[in-house]
């Protein structure tokens, strides 16, 4: 990464918005930026760097997505160590240039089920967006599936999941399906 475009800038004169701007727009995977003067002509940058966590596989790549979701990068091949978002539709050129922040809802509620699932203990390898609202993510490790809507809360569908998953598991009864789509959650043997 070169930040070479710094070089000929006065460090008194040295506006660090306009700067923290240029480096987001020309590296859209930092996060954060931060600047220390030490005078006379010394600027200090440091910078911190989104964590790729999850990717969308598509037909003909997949887009690895920070925290927020926004795009790190495009890849040809799939990243086995991330988790895969498998989506009911193609995303357009313009959502898969880096730096790209994704707002569709479907993709934002999966990314906070799976941030908040992780707090858990669940690592979950596959998200399907089979159709607008309806999740289904897998733990290929503990071979567990949970279905989930858009329509109930995450704090507590993750809270039931994570509930009914250590209670079962104590007991040595290992749960495959956890569905919480519907009022009553549903979990198969």
């Amino acid at each position: 990464m070169s930040l070479s475009f710094l070089s000929n800038t006065s460090t008194i004169f040295f506006d660090t918005l306009l700067i923290e701007k240029q480096i987001k727009l020309k590296y859209p995977q930092v996060k954060k930026v931060s600047f220390t003067r030490l005078f006379p002509a010394t600027l200090v940058v440091g910078l911190s760097f989104y964590t790729p966590l999850a990717q969308i596989v598509q037909p003909s790549n997949t887009i690895v997505l920070g925290e927020n979701t926004t795009v790190l990068k495009v890849n040809k091949k799939e990243d086995e160590r991330l988790p895969r978002i498998y989506y009911y539709q193609l995303l357009p050129q313009h959502e898969q240039k880096k730096g790209f922040v994704i707002t569709r809802q479907d993709i934002v509620y999966a990314f906070t089920v799976l941030q908040q699932h992780r707090k858990f203990g669940l690592r979950f390898n596959t998200i399907t967006i089979a159709r607008p609202g309806h999740f289904s993510f897998t733990d290929e490790e503990k071979k567990l599936t949970v279905l989930l809507s858009s329509q109930k809360t995450i704090d507590k569908n993750a809270e039931f999941v994570h509930n009914s998953v250590k209670g079962l598991t104590v007991k040595g009864i290992k749960p495959r399906i956890i569905n919480v789509e519907f009022d009553q959650p549903i979990i198969t043997l």
